[in-house]
């Protein structure tokens, strides 16, 4: 069984939380009251975001050792993450009463006091923290965010918290039917899409801030790294991001948590990032989908209109996309191609109107740069995204504006979309445009993985770390 265990740690360290929790649940069956087992089940669900049973493994590990202090202090911990500070609170007190030289745990306090809004206690924890161990970048930063912060009245939420999102402009329409169950959730939510420093130091440097994509990220750590530290810092890796390596030059000692949208791209990374700290969690969800804007297509329209963003360059399949195009077009002559973006150099626009002048598609084959995204989908059926084509909206964004997106099939991608809005063949590509993606398939697809209620969960349980 001890080697069961080592399995089930070595899999969470590789980043496989699921193959981790199905050997440790082996262990268990066989032996409840497995200790090592528990204590890691534990640790790995509240990884994972299933807070409630990681209580239940501590609390019978617990009932076993009352003196276990890891299984006390994850406990504390996961506690703390679910906002159950009255909870939490006996369990820090015990264990500073039997070791109050743990600076670790103080810091804990302070993390607790200041939820509860009782910065100045927290602030006294903190200061106590930063005593016992003076080299702790982090906990200086949360002592000076909390140095002219007012207690909390006792009208106000004690639990919220606030969020920061900064995301390029095309990606708040994905965000967009998730925004308001956080802002809810969360008190205050804030979408930025300026450039980060003037930011943060308007508002400040407390509480989380979600990063979609490595847009400004290296820029951010190079001038300042200073800006996002004492805060938890979530990171959304899209899939050109991580194939492409865009990640490879940032210094992830900031980033305490990095969503993926698949359990491949997740793999990818693990396989090849270098830089990550330790303790950064790992996780694997969505965007989230609207379907309020997406009805089955007409039974009878004119024509098939497809939409393709750029920005176009040779490395990411436009000349492939645009020769598939031309096999549908000679067959299905009621298929129109749009496109808007830029060219990543002369040439390859100058290839592209050749392209187009040389094949007679001049009526078929559309470019429209500098239209708003909006304006330039409001007519469209179809939307061809990555991995064909770089940059520009994904999935998520098509389908929150009514679009029916059609993929390239390739690894992971049937984790993000159901099978009907993948093609792999220009005769498959075909097929989806004379009969679209089935509706009925798409919606359950959705309720069960996009669905702003299931991601904003998700959101809530990781802000909550």
């Amino acid at each position: 069984m001890e080697e069961t265990v080592i399995k089930a740690e070595q899999a969470f360290r590789a980043g496989d939380s699921q193959e981790a929790i199905v050997l440790l649940s082996k262990v268990l069956t066989h032996n409840p009251n497995h200790p090592r087992a528990l204590i890691s089940m534990g640790v790995i669900l509240q990884a994972v975001g299933r807070s409630s049973e990681a209580v239940k493994a501590f609390d019978k590990l617990l009932s076993l050792d009352e003196g276990h202090g890891e299984a006390r202090k994850n406990l504390a911990l996961t506690l703390i993450s679910m906002n159950e500070y009255d909870k939490a609170r006996p369990h820090l007190e015990r264990l500073l009463s039997a070791n109050q030289n743990d600076s670790s745990l103080w810091t804990l306090l302070a993390k607790l006091e200041k939820a509860g809004g009782r910065p100045k206690a927290a602030l006294e924890h903190a200061k106590r923290s930063l005593l016992l161990k003076p080299d702790q970048p982090e906990v200086e930063a949360f002592i000076s965010s909390l140095q002219h912060q007012p207690e909390a009245s006792s009208h106000q939420n004690v639990g919220a918290r606030h969020l920061t999102v900064m995301c390029p402009p095309y990606r708040e329409e994905s965000l967009a039917p998730v925004l308001p169950i956080l802002d809810k959730q969360l008190n205050l939510v804030k979408v930025v899409n300026l450039k980060p420093e003037p930011y943060f130091k308007a508002v400040g440097r407390t509480g989380p801030i979600w990063l979609e994509g490595c847009w400004d990220i290296s820029a951010i750590l190079t001038k300042d790294p200073s800006l996002l530290a004492g805060r938890q810092v979530v990171l959304r890796l899209d899939r050109n991001e991580v194939l492409e390596g865009a990640y490879k030059n940032i210094v992830f000692e900031r980033i305490t948590d990095i969503v993926f949208e698949t359990n491949f791209l997740r793999e990818q990374f693990v396989s090849s990032a270098k830089n990550i700290r330790h303790g950064t969690r790992l996780h694997v969800f969505s965007r989230p989908i609207d379907l309020a804007n997406f009805k089955p297509l007409p039974s009878e329209r004119k024509g098939i209109k497809i939409a393709a963003t750029g920005p176009f360059d040779l490395f990411s399949g436009f000349m492939v996309m645009l020769e598939t195009f031309r096999r549908i077009i000679e067959v299905k002559t009621e298929v129109e191609l749009h496109l808007t973006g830029t060219f990543s150099n002369f040439a390859l626009q100058a290839a592209f109107a050749h392209f187009i002048a040389k094949s007679g598609f001049a009526k078929k084959v559309f470019i429209s740069p500098n239209v708003p995204l909006k304006t330039f989908l409001s007519d469209k059926d179809f939307y061809l995204a990555a991995p064909l084509v770089a940059g520009g909206p994904g999935p998520a964004e098509a389908v929150n504006l009514g679009l029916r997106p059609l993929i390239k099939d390739c690894p992971g991608m049937s984790e993000a979309l159901p099978a009907s809005c993948l093609w792999n063949t220009p005769q498959e590509l075909m097929e989806r445009f004379e009969q679209g993606p089935n509706f009925e398939e798409v919606r359950a697809f959705i309720a069960a993985r996009h669905a702003p209620e299931v991601v904003a969960k998700i959101y809530q349980n990781i802000l909550k770390a």
